[in-house]
């Protein structure tokens, strides 16, 4: 490998572990737990460790800044289901499609948003694309011959929120 695509390594990697400990993290456990009242445990993960999740319904967010951040939040409808009705108040069972569409990308919105707010603090601008919602049993996501950099597993007895963010 030539210097400058191990120095490229190098800075994905940096920025991952710098992405994942204090921005990602803990924003995504925060308004999990602000917006639900779920306390949710956080796993490292893999897409070999999270082949057995269906992901059914993903919201998907982009940050444009000193980086070009994507982040994907994929859930089973179950979860999906789950979240919203603790967001908005409503039963689970009078939740629509559209409902569960809107609640995904909306939970995608609000981390970028918390992010962009942590970004801040040190300085560094970003903007923050519309999100948007993928749905279908289970889809995959990926990213022009790039996997995600970092993947965790935010879940608790009853719910599994699969992490994934992109450095593009």
């Amino acid at each position: 490998m030539n210097n400058t695509n191990q120095n490229k390594l190098r800075n994905i990697e940096e920025s991952s572990q710098e992405f994942s400990n204090w921005y990602f993290s803990n924003a995504i456990k925060e308004i999990i737990f602000t917006m639900t009242g779920m306390e949710v445990a956080e796993e490292k993960a893999t897409e070999e460790t999270i082949k057995d999740l269906k992901e059914q319904i993903s919201g998907i967010i982009m940050l444009i800044g000193n980086k070009r951040i994507m982040i994907s939040l994929g859930m089973s409808t179950y979860t999906a289901k789950n979240l919203v009705a603790s967001m908005t108040g409503l039963e689970s069972g009078s939740l629509t499609k559209e409902d569960l569409v809107d609640g995904a990308a909306e939970l995608a919105n609000i981390v970028a948003g918390k992010i962009k707010a942590k970004f801040s603090v040190n300085g560094e601008r970003y903007d923050i694309l519309l999100p948007y919602t993928i749905t279908g049993d289970d889809h995959s996501i990926i990213h022009k011959n790039k996997s995600a950099v970092l993947i965790r597993l935010y879940h608790t007895e009853n719910i599994a929120v699969i992490a994934k963010v992109f450095f593009l």
